[in-house]
């Protein structure tokens, strides 16, 4: 038995096939079936007719680790049909932060929601404490290439010294294994300009 069967909506699946008429059964939170449900057994069922049923958007340049921070339902999201956030654009994120330079990255933040207080070190201790109360959205982090240089060398205005460049790799290569999906740059901004 479905827990819930989405009937009679045009389903655009993500694949680049035009829109058909199909109904769409949910187990839990996973799709587990697309197709002409009508003999399924449901929990519930909605009616679509009429309305398009899509998955989840994906929003590839968002700023919202700020904002999801203090916002964790992300209703400006949700009802857009956003799903899932790419975050940490343009070079900046919340983690890593150094000892050494964390005022200085507490004061490059434009926005600090109540609780953001980068006390956190290393990205997996971010994801964790940013995870612990739930968020509504899918969440892609990107670690920022002006995050790794402020954490390793401040603001200083030259090429990296050896030791710091070491830095900035081996904080890069603990946030891919902390659950980072990548690196964002913003090369036309401070500390990466």
């Amino acid at each position: 038995m479905l827990d819930i069967k989405i009937t009679g909506g045009q389903v655009i699946d993500g694949t680049g096939a035009p829109a058909r008429r199909a109904d769409v059964g949910l187990t839990g939170d996973r799709i587990t079936s697309v197709g002409y449900l009508s003999a399924e057994p449901a929990g519930r069922t909605i009616d679509a007719t009429g309305r398009t049923v899509t998955p989840g958007f994906i929003d590839m340049h968002s700023h919202s680790d700020w904002r999801l921070w203090g916002n964790r339902r992300a209703e400006s999201k949700i009802r857009q049909g956003v799903t899932t956030e790419v975050v940490g654009n343009c070079g900046f994120s919340p983690a890593p932060v150094s000892d050494a330079f964390r005022q200085e990255m507490k004061g490059f933040a434009l926005y600090l929601p109540a609780g953001m207080d980068f006390s956190w070190r290393t990205v997996g201790d971010y994801l964790a404490r940013y995870e612990s109360d739930g968020v509504a959205v899918n969440v892609v982090q990107l670690i920022g290439h002006g995050t790794l240089r402020l954490a390793a060398m401040s603001f200083a205005r030259r090429p990296p010294t050896a030791p710091e460049q070491a830095t900035m790799e081996r904080l890069m290569d603990e946030a891919m294994a902390d659950g980072a999906y990548g690196i964002a740059s913003g090369l036309i901004y401070a500390p990466a300009s």
